[in-house]
């Protein structure tokens, strides 16, 4: 079955907004055998000869707006779905990208401590500076979010010195 247009449901609300007010009910069997369905009030609105039918020919001014009233939430609940995904995605290549440029920071950070004379300062303290300055922005001040990540000079004891990057 195909998808319903905004069209097709507006047509199906303005019919059930101009149908006999209900609640709508099954009456007594007229005399050809007919099943009556009609307003509480007694307004005739319906006949058929199949009891199912009459069943739901009376249900179905209720179950209507009710069921138009789903399918409005439901579309904008999907709306709202559509729109998680959508910054989702935009998120993720944000990070992606974030994560390039870090990658790209440590490799060009550990091929300069590679070429640090070791011999005159603590290798771990200079490699620690390196790698600062390799993340630092335009003005040479290291990245706000530096702190947040929990970077410390003590996340450096293992740093492989020589012959490798980072991936």
């Amino acid at each position: 079955m195909k998808q319903l247009t905004s069209e097709e449901l507006e047509a199906i609300r303005k019919r059930a907004e101009a149908a006999t007010e209900g609640p709508w009910r099954i009456g007594r069997k007229s005399p050809n055998g007919l099943n009556n369905i009609g307003t509480m009030g007694g307004l005739l609105t319906a006949q058929t000869l199949i009891e199912e039918d009459a069943t739901f020919i009376a249900h179905a001014r209720e179950d209507t707006p009710k069921l138009l009233a789903e399918i409005e939430r439901l579309q904008t609940e999907n709306d709202l779905y559509e729109m998680a995904v959508e910054e989702d995605q935009r998120v993720k290549e944000r990070y992606v990208s974030e994560i390039g440029r870090y990658r790209d920071a440590i490799n060009t950070a550990l091929n300069r401590i590679e070429e640090v004379d070791f011999k005159r300062g603590e290798p771990l303290y200079t490699a620690y500076y390196v790698l600062l300055e390799s993340f630092a922005n335009d003005e040479g001040e290291p990245p706000s979010d530096m702190s947040r990540s929990g970077v410390s000079i003590s996340d450096f004891k293992t740093v492989r010195i020589g012959g490798g990057n980072c991936e």
